[in-house]
């Protein structure tokens, strides 16, 4: 066992150790920003250090402790941190990297030039370090500056990096080459020109695509809608975006003066009328004199008369004199209107108390037009007539024609008023069932009604009156009509209806028990149905039909109904009252049997007071009446019920309760142990067996006077408890035996605790206890530690003055030192406990297992490096004492130069410090990828059947995406190509036979499809050369 002291003794020398020389392991670096290019494949091993002894460690910030692996990726402007392999320089070196990639610059780029030859690799441009321009994305000849370059082709720059001299990826420019030579055109240019048709700067002529200025240095180009000015001069350039031509062509606009015929015009003739009409007169702007007409008029000139001439459009011609400039015409269009129509003359009959608004347009005669007007006017401002506030009267409608071509037109509605018809108002009528007396509903209507109406539904009399005998009751409705139409009918109802006669219900008798003081409702004692409301006589007390037995007299009592109406006569009943005498059960009794009594008993003769024969026994005795057997009938409290036949008085029962009366019991004998040193007072009674009676007596007398022990005053011996006889038997006793018990005694007990690994169990040794007797003890005891406690008890034996306890390793919780206590130990057949002055606690430690870790991603590996178990070691984040294993539980190790297998899970443990070896083993599933896993599209290829580049070949598509549909389109959008894993790969050649299969050099549009339900497609251009 190695001595915990001393073990912190060494590991306080080595870390001083560690602390003084330390600074000379620590590595060291030339420059802290190291400089790389993109094209370079850059991780954490390639980072530049010096050595120092102590190996190096790079990390990720000052703090990190855990180092990161060389196979991790550098980032651009990311600083890592420079420390030993351990991670404990102190302080570390922090080192920026700085990544650099392709020029900056446009990736489209245009040259302006007059001539193809004049375009140069001098021409593009590009920001970086000793630029270079290339015809390939990779490898080739960098191109000479005058190189001639070539409209629509990618080329690409790179740069060298300033401190390292290696060059960077290249930036794709797809170069587009403007072609703007000077215009060429007629430097006077003639337009037709009018006030009405002035040319705009779209109409001026030059070579190629223009842009028109004012001047020759002008920079800011006429809109193409610009009127153009007679006698100004001005100035086209030859554009090709983003170009345009430096030289500029001068050209003069002149004016030619066209004829004028004036302009188109439209005339309107009311139909029927016959004035004629000089349609020169009619032309829009200022014609010109002298011009013809066609088709031509009756006239022979401009005169239009329209009881001869059509009606259309004429057409005015004026003759130009220059070629130039066309003939002029204008168009005048003659249309028929028809005169305004305000209908005909139309009447109105308003109803005397009729409030509906009604619309006097829809009372006008014939097809009157809309647009009219009324007069005088109404209070709705429309046509709208409202009886409430519009005067009886003559309205006139009329219709003007808008353009004063055709006269007015009116009409007239007169308004007249009319008396409603009158039905009266509604009305009922009640027959007591059974009348049969004829009734002429009329007089029954209320108000003023006319004669002369029908009524609905017919009566059997064909005209208003109702025999009850044949007529069905309801409701009859009387009508009277307006014979004009003008008033809606009206209407009023008889309804009829069948009452009821009075009912009091049937006479009916009620008994009252002699002393019920129960209130009694006398209209439930009537027969029948009877109506509520009706009255009692003679009166009751109470003002109602409720009778008290209390104050009101024994009787009959008449019930009487009324009908309100007075259409049917009174009903009446009477309800006799009678007084009966209550039940007599007799009064509550009890009767006492001995245990094994067995002499029956008639209970009728237990009850108490004077009670009637006849009653029943609930529950039922064997017997069948109230003889109580003993032998048969259980002990309990039996019920005599008394029950009045006549139902009028509540049953009346009195109960018998039977008991069982034991014999003295005294218990059985009993033992009593007590610990010497033990003053807790006992109850014997406690301590007695059986279930003796309370109540006895003890001898001899305790100094308590009652049945409790003090150990302190009492002394041990035998003690008698006596209860005394009674009727069902002899007095009865029984005896305690009290004797005193020694105390365990641990003098001299001495413990002993080895410290344990993290996981083992906690053995115990309790020794030098020799004083003790070999038997078992009941001990519990606590453990302590900085963080956590628990106690726990167990009974183990003596043997030869040891006790070994063994403490299960799943009860800690927490490493490091615990301490053990005992809280109490007790003898486990008399339960003593044993004096626990003088026992000291002990402390242990439990030893930290440590588990292994992995950085991220330490469990993937390239197959190309052929990793074996030596390298997945060094991507622990400790990796002293490691060992593998193939299987969670084996005991063999693995050898540490196993060959890695994809897929294949391996389990390492550690051996720390203290000889601990971790609990826990690292589960580790190997990966080995290949890592060659990037997607890699070409800028360009060339099918040229030299074997090299004559497809648009993708790297690693079918492996990443197998899924993908590749489709090629060229600049106008047509579809050249559509493929996917299973399609051979483009080679430049059209599937649609857009005019040759064998496609043209130049730029192409392709949009990749991965589908495989994450990556959205993506789109690009490729570069087809030959």
């Amino acid at each position: 066992m190695n001595n915990p002291k001393s073990s912190k003794a060494i590991i306080i020398f080595i870390c001083f150790l560690s602390s003084l020389f330390g600074w000379t392991q620590c590595p060291t670096v030339d420059d802290n920003s190291q400089s790389f290019c993109d094209l370079e494949s850059l991780f954490i091993s390639d980072l530049q250090a010096s050595d120092q002894g102590a190996g190096i460690g790079w990390f990720d910030s000052s703090t990190s402790t855990t180092p990161l692996a060389n196979n991790i990726s550098l980032i651009d402007g990311q600083s890592y941190f420079l420390d030993n392999a351990s991670g404990d320089c102190g302080s570390r070196i922090e080192v920026t990297v700085e990544i650099i990639g392709p020029p900056t610059g446009l990736s489209f780029q245009g040259v302006c030039v007059e001539d193809p030859s004049e375009a140069t690799i001098a021409d593009l441009e590009a920001i970086g370090n000793d630029v270079n321009w290339y015809i390939d994305p990779s490898g080739g000849i960098a191109l000479d500056v005058t190189e001639i370059i070539l409209d629509n082709t990618i080329y690409y720059a790179d740069q060298s990096n300033s401190e390292t001299g290696c060059r960077t990826s290249r930036l794709a420019v797809l170069v587009n080459i403007g072609l703007v030579p000077p215009p060429t055109g007629n430097n006077i240019q003639e337009f037709c020109a009018t006030p009405d048709n002035i040319p705009t700067v779209s109409d001026l002529v030059a070579s190629g695509t223009n842009l028109w200025y004012p001047s020759f240095s002008s920079a800011s180009p006429f809109d193409e809608d610009t009127p153009l000015v007679n006698g100004e001069t001005y100035y086209a350039t030859v554009i090709d975006l983003p170009c345009e031509s430096s030289n500029r062509l001068e050209v003069l606009v002149e004016f030619l003066i066209q004829p004028s015929a004036g302009m188109d015009a439209t005339l309107d003739l009311c139909a029927g009328d016959t004035n004629i009409i000089d349609l020169f007169s009619i032309l829009g702007g200022t014609p010109e004199s002298g011009g013809t007409w066609t088709p031509s008029l009756n006239s022979g000139t401009g005169i239009f008369d329209p009881t001869i001439d059509t009606i259309g459009a004429y057409t005015y011609i004026v003759t130009s004199n220059n070629p130039i400039c066309p003939d002029a015409s204008a168009t005048v269009t003659i249309a028929n209107i028809n005169p305004p129509n305000a209908g005909s003359n139309g009447n109105l009959n308003i109803c005397q108390d009729d409030t509906n608004i009604v619309d006097l347009f829809n009372i006008l005669g014939g097809t009157p037009d809309t647009v009219g007007t009324w007069s005088p006017a109404l209070n709705s401002g429309t046509g709208i007539f409202d009886p409430t506030v519009d005067p009886i009267g003559t309205y006139t409608y009329t219709v003007n024609d808008p353009n004063n071509t055709c006269p007015d037109a009116s009409a007239n509605v007169t308004i007249s008023l009319l008396p409603p018809p009158d039905a009266g108002t509604d009305a009922t009528v009640d027959l007591c069932v059974g009348d049969t007396n004829i009734i002429d509903l009329f007089n029954s209507l209320g108000g003023t009604p006319e004669s002369g109406g029908t009524w609905s539904p017919a009566l059997n009399s064909g005209t208003g009156i109702f025999d009850p005998t044949v007529d069905p009751l309801g409701t009859y409705t009387y009508t009277v009509t307006d014979n004009t139409n003008s008033c809606p009918d009206n209407s009023a109802t008889v309804t009829i209806t069948n009452i009821n006669p009075p009912n009091a219900g049937s006479n009916g008798t009620l008994g009252i028990c002699q002393d019920d003081t129960n209130i009694v409702d006398l209209f439930n004692n009537l027969g029948g149905t009877p109506d509520t409301g009706g009255t009692w006589s003679p009166a009751l007390n109470s003002g109602t039909g409720i009778f008290d037995p209390i104050v009101d007299p024994i009787g009959t009592y008449t019930y009487t109904v009324n009908d309100p109406n007075n259409t049917c006569p009174d009903a009446s009943a009477n309800v006799t009252i009678s007084l009966l005498p209550p039940p007599d059960a007799g009064t509550d009794a009890t009767v006492d049997l001995c245990v094994g009594d067995t002499n029956i008993i008639d209970l009728f003769n237990s009850l108490g007071g004077t009670p009637e024969s006849g009653g029943t026994w609930s529950p039922a005795l064997n017997s069948g009446t109230g003889i109580f057997d003993p032998t048969v009938d259980p002990i309990g409290t039996y019920t005599y019920t008394v029950t009045d036949n006549t139902n009028s008085c509540p049953d009346n029962s009195a109960t018998v309760t039977i008991t069982n009366v034991n014999p003295p019991n005294a218990g059985s004998n009993g033992v009593l142990n007590i610990c010497q040193d033990d003053t807790n007072t006992v109850d014997l009674f406690n301590s007695l067996g059986g279930t003796p009676d309370t109540g006895g007596t003890w001898s001899p007398a305790l100094n308590s006077g009652t049945g409790v022990f003090d150990p302190t005053i009492d002394p041990a011996g035998t003690y008698t408890y006596t209860v005394n006889a009674n009727n069902c038997g002899p007095e009865d006793a029984s005896e305690i035996i009290l004797s005193f018990t020694d105390n365990p005694d641990l003098s001299g007990l001495e413990i002993e605790i080895p410290n344990v690994c993290v996981g083992r169990d906690v053995s115990v040794l309790l020794f030098n206890i020799s004083s003790l007797v070999d038997d078992s003890y009941t001990i519990t005891f606590e453990i302590t530690s900085s963080g956590s406690s628990f106690s726990n008890t167990v009974t183990e034996s003596i043997s030869n003055g040891e006790i070994t306890i063994i403490i299960p390793a799943n009860l800690f919780t927490e490493t490091g030192v615990h301490t053990f206590s005992i809280i109490s130990f007790l003898n486990a057949n008399s339960l003593c406990p044993a004096n626990l002055a003088g026992i000291n606690s002990i402390n242990f430690e439990i030893f930290e297992s440590t588990e292994p870790q992995i950085i991220a991603d330490g469990n993937t590996f390239c197959i190309d490096d052929t990793p074996t178990l030596n390298d997945l070691t060094n991507n622990l984040i400790d990796t002293t004492g490691i060992q593998w294993f193939d299987s969670v539980n084996s005991s063999t190790p693995l050898p540490i130069d196993t060959d890695l297998v994809d897929g294949e899970t391996y389990y390492a443990s550690l051996i720390n410090s203290n000889g601990c070896i971790s609990e826990i083993r690292l589960e580790v599933t190997v990966s080995i990828e290949d890592c060659n896993d990037e997607l890699i599209i070409p800028d360009g290829f060339s099918p040229n059947g030299d074997s090299i580049n004559d497809t648009f070949h993708i790297v690693n598509l079918d492996t990443l995406f197998p899924n993908f549909k590749l489709t090629i389109f060229n600049r106008n959008g047509n579809k050249l190509y559509e493929g996917n894993i299973n399609s051979p790969e483009w080679d430049g050649t059209s599937v649609n036979r857009f005019g040759n299969s064998k496609l043209p050099v130049g730029i192409y549009f392709y949009i990749l499809e991965f589908k495989d339900g994450v990556k959205d497609p993506k789109q690009g251009r490729v570069y087809l050369s030959r």
